[in-house]
């Protein structure tokens, strides 16, 4: 009999069991979420989804921004035992359609600003029977084979509903993600409840040292691996907090303005973008709360690497990872930089 392990419950409920509940999870502009009310979200989202009919190890595709939503309903489906699957929200619609029939996704979480892109989406996805966005109601009309809800709505089938964790193992399918395509054709790459801790214990606390004090900022999205340890798996796996930005594309300025504002303690970027930060027209000290910034996705020239650490006064970690295998695999180190 495998031992039960369900990651939403280690990534949340163990917080709250040791009196964390009111630190703050989640900032989103002006608005901030401690762990105690993201937990009470997820497990609506997850009551939600179980009363609409998501079973365990159905696909659940989740189009959406770097949001709350985005989190709630990723934690909100793994733990009933589905299978999140998040996909680029700026793809075009029949290309999101691809994706989610490759999944099977039985159900598709959307952001409002998608909502144009549904109807190609929903014709390309014939397994898809429910429809959920973000805002209030959507373009987008249902019919005898297709539910559509907004968010409020959707919230409200979960307000008496089962909520329990699925007892999930280790070894149980987790999520799935896009991998970038660097190779061919992007594929689905599996991932499993265990996968989240092992990524958190290998980067976020050996490399990192993260603790419940951090807050992380990333500007990689959730919806890739990187972005998804940045933002999400990393900063709840010790209690510490995530700044998110729904706003897409990001700019330096933007990204300045939110590190100023925010000031987060590790910062996640790739090499393209902090060149361009380099170049941008935003105050020196626009970095001072950042202990360490963390580069990935493409090879960090050292040139960006030593004009970064010259101008803001921030060492630069160099790591490589793949979405196969969840993270950063291979890393500089604090002990040992070599650009």
């Amino acid at each position: 009999m495998q031992e039960p392990f369900n990651a939403t419950t280690w990534l949340l409920d163990r917080h709250i069991e040791a009196g964390d509940g009111e630190r703050v999870a989640v900032v989103e502009d002006d608005r901030t979420w401690t762990y105690a009310q993201v937990a009470d979200e997820v497990t609506r989202v997850g009551a939600a989804l179980r009363a609409l009919g998501v079973t365990a190890e159905q696909r659940v595709a989740l189009v959406l921004l770097d949001s709350i939503e985005f989190v709630t309903a990723f934690l909100g489906a793994m733990r009933i035992g589905a299978v999140p699957v998040p996909i680029n929200p700026l793809l075009p619609g029949r290309d999101l359609g691809v994706i989610a029939a490759e999944s099977r996704a039985t159900a598709v979480i959307a952001s409002a600003t998608v909502a144009g892109h549904l109807s190609d989406l929903v014709a390309g996805a014939p397994e898809l029977g429910t429809v959920i966005t973000t805002g209030s109601e959507g373009s987008l009309r249902g019919s005898a084979d297709l539910r559509t809800l907004d968010w409020a709505t959707f919230l409200a089938e979960g307000e008496t509903g089962d909520s329990t964790p699925y007892p999930t193992w280790a070894e149980s399918p987790g999520f799935w993600l896009c991998t970038s395509g660097s190779t061919g054709r992007p594929r689905l790459a599996t991932h499993r409840h265990v996968d989240i801790p092992v990524t958190c214990e290998t980067y976020g606390a050996s490399v990192l040292d993260i603790g419940p004090d951090d807050r992380c900022f990333s500007v990689g999205p959730l919806f890739h691996a990187y972005g998804l340890g940045n933002a999400l798996t990393f900063p709840f796996s010790v209690g510490a907090s995530a700044v998110l930005e729904p706003h897409r594309p990001p700019t330096p300025e933007r990204v300045a303005e939110i590190v100023t504002r925010h000031r987060p303690t590790l910062f996640f970027c790739i090499p393209t973008f902090y060149a361009a930060l380099n170049s941008a027209p935003i105050p020196d000290d626009a970095f001072a709360s950042v202990r360490v910034a963390v580069s990935a996705a493409e090879p960090l020239p050292a040139e960006t690497y030593h004009r970064f650490r010259e101008r803001f006064g921030v060492h630069i970690l160099d790591g490589i990872g793949s979405t196969e295998l969840l993270h950063i695999y291979l890393s500089n180190t604090l002990d040992d930089l070599r650009p």
